[in-house]
């Protein structure tokens, strides 16, 4: 049982990283619907995004901007599906020695 409180206690961090708020509140991965948390934990143990994929912009000077922010998909969904690995079991190779 420790294990399984020590695994809802990480899967809580990480729901608090996922909906880390900047110096004015603002949720830094919920694309422009920054005013609510973009992350919410289901009763199956899978998380949903209620945020969007839009970039808001700073503008750095004439003419010039800058994306101000990263969505939940840039930085969570994508690298999920990046870091996926093949889970088959290949044959061991035939010994001809």
């Amino acid at each position: 049982m420790a294990k399984a409180a020590e695994l809802k206690q990480y899967q809580s961090q990480i729901l608090g990283l996922m909906n880390s708020q900047d110096a004015n509140g603002q949720y830094i991965f919920a694309g422009s619907k920054s005013s609510a948390p973009p992350y919410a934990q289901n009763a199956d143990g899978t998380y949903s995004y209620s945020g969007d994929q839009t970039s808001v912009n700073l503008a750095i000077g004439d003419g010039l901007v800058l994306p101000s922010n990263t969505t939940g998909h840039e930085a969570f969904e994508q690298a999920v599906n990046t870091t996926r690995t093949s889970s088959t079991l290949l044959s061991p190779a035939t010994d001809d020695g």
